[in-house]
């Protein structure tokens, strides 16, 4: 289970591809149900830290909606802070639409989108998770699920309601499809083609250091709903 941390903290950078991604949070105050949409909602600022080695080498690359590796990448200690206010409005819905989520990484602005561009609100959010209530992902060899208890969200339980464009994270190109498929036909059959297109990535953005590095600063600024900043050390 991840664990969030506070408003103001570090984390290390470590050995991966360490990304970011500004999302709000819904937190279910009282039991929410997935068939009325109902139960009081509060909100947070969140950071959806991301190793994108870890997801990448584990994600299922035909199904990438299977939500495989998502388990593994996001899950780490300290990966989840979260802002320094809680916000329970009269009406979550109303409230969080017109939001401006910023984030900044060393005081440029990499991400900036309003809630209510998100792919799916909070009702769209509460469909995908009754289709999945049942299935299951692996995680440090266990079976994991979601918090969701006869057809009921569980209080205290985070809602992440996605991320806009502007990660550092920039999907992989022609350029290493292309080297990856020249690994593999030459003698990389003992693995499948993704995982080989995925290592070529990996090796070139640590050597350009693409991703979040020792010293870096994430900031979060939503009007109405505080901030939030991460320094990334070793």
């Amino acid at each position: 289970r991840v664990a969030p941390t506070n408003a103001r903290s570090s984390l290390s950078a470590g050995k991966g591809l360490l990304d970011f991604e500004v999302e709000l949070c819904f937190v279910a105050i009282d039991p929410v149900s997935l068939s009325s949409n109902q139960g009081r909602v509060g909100l947070l600022l969140c950071n959806d830290f991301t190793d994108r080695e870890k997801l990448m080498h584990h994600l299922d690359a035909f199904d990438v909606t299977s939500g495989k590796g998502f388990t593994t990448g996001k899950s780490a200690p300290g990966f989840l802070p979260v802002g320094n206010l809680f916000i329970v409005p009269k009406d979550h819905r109303t409230f969080s639409e017109p939001l401006k989520l910023k984030l900044y990484h060393n005081g440029v602005l990499a991400q900036q989108a309003t809630q209510s561009d998100a792919i799916w609100n909070f009702d769209n959010l509460l469909e995908q998770i009754k289709r999945r209530s049942e299935t299951s992902w692996e995680y440090q060899d266990a079976q994991v699920s979601l918090a969701v208890n006869e057809d009921t969200i569980s209080p205290r339980t985070a809602i992440l309601a996605g991320t806009p464009d502007g990660t550092l994270f920039k999907g992989l190109s022609v350029k290493f499809q292309a080297l990856g498929a020249l690994d593999w036909v030459l003698g990389g059959w003992n693995k499948p083609l993704p995982y080989w297109i995925v290592s070529r990535y990996v090796a070139n953005a640590k050597t350009e250091k693409i991703f979040l590095q020792p010293g870096d600063r994430v900031e979060i600024h939503v009007e109405n709903l505080g901030e939030l900043t991460t320094l990334i050390d070793e």
